[in-house]
């Protein structure tokens, strides 16, 4: 271990935010499946799949939105597409891909609320159904309505279309709408005629999906009959009926590649393929029917037993041919995506997570040196509810863990991150273990947590659990029943026994007066603190026994002392990995740091404006990490009891703190459903301002040598760079001083003639880039304020509305680009294409404004310096009269003393 001193953590940046993207309702996929667009709150968000950013949030009106529905078309530059939001204001919103730019608005498309809608396969048409029965077909491209369909009576609740396209096989030019309602009739619209082909009467309930094959021959429909229905599309005949067993809520169809054993079988047919019905529902599974045979075609899903009353329903399903998957959307806003044929899961996204109650780091897998330790690449996450997420830090992918039966309030994980520790409120604590064979892996390539073993024996909820940190010995528990007990861990861990085992008790100690919220064990496994909301914490001593071939493991506590001062509950304590101290966070808004040899609180930080609910340490114990009610992660120097840093991205209490064994990662969680890791950049930005002092000694070096030389060229523009306003004008006002000497100059008369006084900076002034003028002129607003260098800010300005027209002059200020003939078949300014890169542009609110108050200075102080130079002039004209008057009398009295002296000879 380096004995160097650590480096203290200043500045944290948020390196990954996990907020909800899904709160419920409607949400639909990108034709090639790289965007999700959903449902949060009452908006529409865009979300990237693969990384978790979102995109762009569509604020189309104050209302809800209640369906929406994307062009099937790749999403890509090339291809575009539309996207279609409707919302509860009765209004459509169309939106072009993949810009996200409003393309057309419809204020009152329906008469009633709409429920449902759909687009065509060509991405040309889009069809809406509302709670009056009335289907209309619109234009995606203009915006208008080219076909209004009445025939229901209920609300619509499945459409569909069946274009004709090349190669599919069926009747080409057919253009047909079909469409689905709670009267429980399908009707099938011919769209070129407008006229009602069929009505199709087999359901007894809601119709909830439909869908035709590619050649239009047969059509699929399915309710919450729990049947099935196969239709001849082209005569309007019932072929089939499949009963499902289950309240379906999404049917549709899909072409999926048979097995080898299959193929083999058909080869002389030639068919690769095969048709099959998608269905979901209540049962909270998707389940594949035979199109032709009507039989259950069995996958590795069907496999998976599923928790008795832990069923969790599908609210739609979407298909995405050309990641050949099927999306659920659940309704506890899970979305999981599986593949086809076998329905493995591929990825699982959480929409929202409601309350992050607790977190932890885990390392599932091993690491692959012996020197490293295994890396943290999963995080455990405790919300309200009673199933744990795991989410993959690397890629945005989620696995959860059914199990408890109430919602899960505390998470522990051995020193290794190899297990898991969970304590619900229904009075149970469970461990988790993922197998060290990556073969057992999920096909989502998540590491398959399974749970190994179970700890019953407390009478309440169990808010606190916490497990030894040498070795994987013992755990103990606390619960709301004011006891703890340890249970025997080592025997669980060292089994082979793949099944779940019941943990067994080695003690049971009532150890606070009042609901107990926190523990922590001490890093030698000698000493456990405890934090309960009778405003006390306490410490006490292990004493572990482990098995021997005779007798089983044992353990006892014993209370060494109790911490007194906090005047509300203590809601976290925490060992320091270094000190004999102990830290505490309490509801009276403060931390405390105590002493382990006397109990004495030694110092005291206070900074938060409300319950601080964690705490935990950094640097080698140097630094403290809390969490608060505030919504805020502060960052302390134990030394000085100073805040140096405070980390805000929560609107809500911050119930989750975990740091990880590195240092360099911090995870808050929050009752607003956002999981923020925070990454340690205190070296990178100290490294950043080292190199910017070099920088600018370099620039400063290189502007003397500038100076010396007389190279006002490049003076001019590294002094603009570096951002020194006083060294610029200090250096016009010497050009002006030297254009005074004509001595000094190596071409005097073209001096003279120059605007600024010198040649060389009217060449400058003349070939500055547009974000360059605007900071010169930005400096000039602020010259011309002071009289003494109001001169020197005249002449350049002179210069610059010499050598710029106004237009140019006013895109400068307003951040734009001016294109005129002038500029036609010039080379760009490299130095001025680098500066529009790497600086962000304003928005043009702030550009314009910016614009008008550099302009609005100039002009006001311009018109006052006039009037102080008119008024000038005027006075030294009286002052020229003057002093011919007095001229005059000096000559009159000449004369007169002349005369004298001549009468007086």
């Amino acid at each position: 271990m380096s004995n160097t001193r650590p480096r203290f953590k200043t500045s944290f940046t948020a390196a990954r935010t996990y907020s909800p993207i899904h709160t419920g309702g409607a949400a639909v996929l990108s034709g090639d499946g790289s965007w999700l667009v959903s449902t949060l709150n009452e908006q529409a968000l865009v979300t990237e799949i693969e990384t978790g950013n979102p995109v762009q949030e569509l604020k189309g009106d104050t209302s809800a939105v209640t369906t929406l529905a994307i062009t099937p078309s790749p999403l890509s530059p090339q291809a575009g597409g539309y996207l279609l939001t409707c919302c509860r204001s009765l209004a459509l919103h169309i939106y072009s891909l993949p810009s996200l730019s409003l393309h057309r608005h419809i204020p009152r498309a329906h008469e009633a609320p709409i429920i449902t809608c759909a687009s065509d396969p060509t991405g040309t048409l889009f069809a809406t159904g509302s709670a009056d029965g009335v289907v209309k077909v619109w234009d995606a491209a203009r915006g208008h309505c080219t076909h209004v369909l009445k025939g229901h009576g209920g609300v619509i609740s499945a459409i569909t279309f069946d274009i004709a396209s090349a190669g599919d096989g069926g009747k080409q030019g057919r253009a047909k709408l079909v469409t689905g309602a709670d009267d429980c009739k399908i009707r099938v619209w011919d769209l070129r005629t407008r006229e009602c082909l069929h009505v199709l009467d087999g359901h007894n309930s809601v119709v909830r999906g439909l869908d035709t094959t590619k050649d239009g021959k047969s059509l699929v429909s399915g309710g919450r009959d729990k049947v099935v229905n196969v239709w001849d599309l082209e005569r309007g005949v019932l072929r089939r009926t499949m009963p499902v067993f289950e309240t379906l809520e999404s049917v549709g169809l899909v072409e999926i590649e048979e097995g080898e054993e299959s193929k083999k079988g058909k080869e002389k047919e030639g068919s690769t393929t095969r048709r099959a019905i998608y269905t979901g529902g209540d049962k909270g599974v998707i389940r594949l029917w035979d199109l032709l045979t009507g039989e259950q075609i069995k996958t590795k899903a069907d496999e998976t037993p599923v928790q008795e009353g832990k069923v969790h329903e599908i609210l739609s399903i979407i298909n995405t041919p050309s990641q050949s998957s099927l999306t659920a959307i659940f309704v506890d806003q899970n979305i999981v995506t599986r593949s086809l044929p076998h329905l493995s899961i591929t990825r699982q996204i959480i929409g929202f997570n409601d309350e992050v109650i607790d977190t932890c780091y885990l390392s599932p897998f091993p690491s692959t040196s012996s020197e490293e330790p295994a890396p943290e690449s999963h995080l455990a996450v405790a919300t309200n509810s009673d199933l744990i997420r795991i989410y993959d830090l690397n890629r945005f992918n989620t696995s959860l863990l059914e199990g408890h039966e109430d919602v899960v309030l505390c998470l522990a994980r051995s020193a290794d991150g190899q297990i898991l520790i969970s304590g619900s409120k229904d009075k149970t604590a469970r461990i988790w273990k993922s197998p060290p064979n990556s073969a057992l892996s999920s096909s989502d390539g998540q590491p398959s947590w399974r749970c190994i073993g179970k700890a019953e024996g407390h009478v309440e909820s169990i808010g606190a659990v916490a497990v030894s940190k040498k070795e994987n010995n013992f755990l103990i528990t606390a619960s709301q029943d004011r006891t703890a007990k340890i249970w025997d861990l080592a025997s669980l861990v060292s089994s082979e026994n793949d099944e779940l085992s019941p943990l067994r008790s080695m003690s049971t100690t009532k150890i606070h007066d009042k609901d107990i919220n926190t523990l922590d064990i001490a890093p030698n496994d000698k000493l456990l603190a405890s934090g309960s909301q009778d405003r006390t914490a306490k410490l006490f001593s292990i004493t572990y026994t482990s098995k021997t071939k005779s007798t089983p493991a044992s353990a006892q506590l014993s209370l060494l002392g109790t911490f007194k001062g906090h005047k509300r509950g203590v809601w976290s304590v925490k060992f320091s990995p270094v000190d004999q101290c102990l830290a505490t966070a309490s509801g009276d808004r403060t931390i405390k740091l105590w002493s382990l040899a006397d109990f004495t609180c030694v110092k005291t930080f206070e900074g938060h404006s409300n319950t601080v609910l964690r705490v935990d340490f950094l640097t080698r114990g140097m630094q403290i990490a809390s969490a608060a009610s505030d919504g805020l992660v502060k960052v302390w120097n134990v030394k000085d009891e100073e805040c140096v840093s405070t980390l805000d991205n929560h609107e809500e209490k911050i119930w989750a703190l975990a740091v990880s064994k590195d240092e360099k990662h911090v995870v808050s969680g929050g009752a607003d459903s956002v999981i923020t890791v925070w990454e340690d950049v205190t070296e990178s930005e100290e490294l950043e301002k080292i190199q910017e002092q070099e920088e600018l000694v370099l620039k400063e070096q290189d502007y003397e040598n500038y100076l010396a030389i007389n190279d006002y060229s490049n003076a001019i523009l590294l002094a603009l760079s570096m951002d020194q306003p006083r060294r610029l004008l200090k250096l016009f006002t010497e050009v002006r001083l030297t254009s005074d000497s004509p001595s000094s100059s190596s071409d005097p008369a073209a001096d003279l003639l120059s605007f600024t006084g010198s040649r060389h900076v009217d060449a400058v002034v003349k070939s500055l880039s547009p974000s360059d003028l605007r900071q010169l002129l930005s400096y000039i607003k602020d010259w011309n304020t002071v009289s003494r260098s109001s001169d020197v800010a005249q002449g350049i300005l002179h210069a610059i509305l010499k050598y710029h027209d106004a237009d140019a002059v006013l895109a400068a200020l307003e951040g734009r680009q001016e294109t005129s003939e002038e500029n036609d078949g010039e080379v760009l300014d490299l130095d001025g294409m680098l500066d529009g890169v790497v600086t962000k542009p304003k928005k043009q609110n702030d550009s314009k404004n910016n614009a008008g108050e550099v302009l609005g200075a100039l002009i006001s102080y311009t018109e006052r310096h006039l009037t102080r130079a008119d008024k000038l002039v005027r006075e030294s004209f009286i002052v020229e009269h003057l002093l011919g008057m007095m001229e005059g009398f000096d000559d009159f009295d000449a004369g007169a003393d002349t005369n004298g002296m001549e009468v007086d000879q």
